[in-house]
């Protein structure tokens, strides 16, 4: 069932601005393992997995401008436009001109079945993935990336910020996270079977409390497999530290 709410904007003055803001509600039933895919340049996206058969989304859209008339006319050509099938989900709030002045970004609150794959990429903006058995992907240029009791892989690429991610099992995908300024850390079960290769310029790579066979070790190079290898964990960093840590 498909349902709507809009909300009554609210306007706030923050700094030179003015701003406002509604609320934008979906649902989409969809398969086992159909993807989501999030398009955003500016706003936080909040992912949580459980039970049942849908993917519910609660998008706080937000339009800035120096005037209330503008932030208001800005808002209502604020679109998110939607493809959907039963296979997968896409969401793109990064069409149209926003003008001199005016700025816009969408909070995303979304409930996926555990078995969703996630792609998001974004320009600014934190995310956050809780508990998917498929495999995330994000592209950011400007935000963390922090996602627990993930099942399968993930591919991560960010310009500036921390990513954090915890599995409680290593799938066939394996593990790829690349940054230019931030720290990478990946916690794994200590029974994990997998293959390791570190890399970073300015920074150190290391592990915590896993057995490690390496066959190449330095403060800024790790080749080594855990478990007698498996999937790989491929994690580079320019400036900042790479560490794999054993739960």
């Amino acid at each position: 069932m498909l349902t709507t709410a809009l909300v009554s904007a609210c306007n706030l003055h923050l700094g030179s601005g003015v701003e406002a803001r509604d609320t934008w509600t979906r649902s989409y039933p969809v398969k086992a393992g159909a993807t989501l895919e999030i398009r955003e340049s500016n706003g936080r996206v909040h992912v949580l997995a459980g039970d049942g058969e849908k993917i519910e989304v609660t998008a706080t859209r937000i339009a800035k401008a120096p005037t209330e008339e503008a932030a208001q006319t800005a808002l209502k050509a604020f679109t998110i436009e939607e493809s959907v099938t039963a296979d997968g989900v896409s969401l793109d709030g990064t069409r149209g001109m926003v003008g001199l002045n005016r700025s816009r970004s969408v909070s995303y609150e979304i409930k996926v079945p555990r078995t969703v794959n996630i792609t998001i990429k974004g320009t600014n903006g934190d995310v956050d993935v809780d508990g998917i058995t498929g495999v995330l992907r994000v592209e950011t240029t400007n935000g963390r990336v922090v996602a627990a009791r993930l099942g399968d892989g993930a591919d991560i690429s960010s310009v500036n910020g921390q990513i954090d991610l915890d599995f409680t099992t290593i799938g066939a995908s394996g593990v790829r996270c690349k940054t230019t300024n931030g720290q990478i850390i990946v916690t794994i079960p200590t029974t994990a079977k997998a293959t390791i290769a570190g890399r970073v310029a300015n920074g150190i790579v290391h592990t915590e409390n896993l057995t490690v066979q390496a066959t190449e070790q330095s403060n800024r190079r790790l080749d080594a497999t855990i478990g007698g290898g498996g999937p790989e964990i491929r994690l580079e960093t320019t400036n900042g530290e790479v560490r794999v840590v054993g739960k």
